[in-house]
């Protein structure tokens, strides 16, 4: 698979996006349903500004969609590829983790 110098750049711009926790948790927030923002402030439990600071971000970049309902805007994650990012990386850090704790038990083995 060839991958050209642009497109290291666009899952470069991605992956700056997923890394940071507060979208993290928006994503999760947004997982199952679409969701408005004090809905979503509400499950975060932080300030309102931050989260729509966020929700602009993402949308911005194409992660979520929004549309409104009334005086309400209702976001929702625009691509299942989202989800499934973030199950791949959560699931690499519970391999990665217990490859450690494999090491870790390794090593304490040898020096008993």
């Amino acid at each position: 698979m060839r991958i050209e110098e642009f497109q290291f750049e666009a899952v470069s711009r991605l992956f700056r996006l997923l890394g940071d926790t507060t979208r993290l948790r928006i994503v999760k927030a947004l997982w199952d349903n679409p969701a408005t923002v004090s809905k979503i402030v509400e499950a975060l439990e932080i300030p309102q500004t931050a989260v729509s600071r966020n929700l602009s971000v993402m949308h911005s970049a194409g992660l979520l969609v929004r549309r409104r309902a009334g005086v309400n805007v209702i976001y929702s994650i625009s691509f299942p590829v989202v989800r499934d990012l973030c199950q791949v990386a959560i699931n690499s850090e519970r391999q990665i983790s217990s490859s450690r704790l494999g090491l870790a038990t390794d090593l304490v083995e040898e020096t008993s």
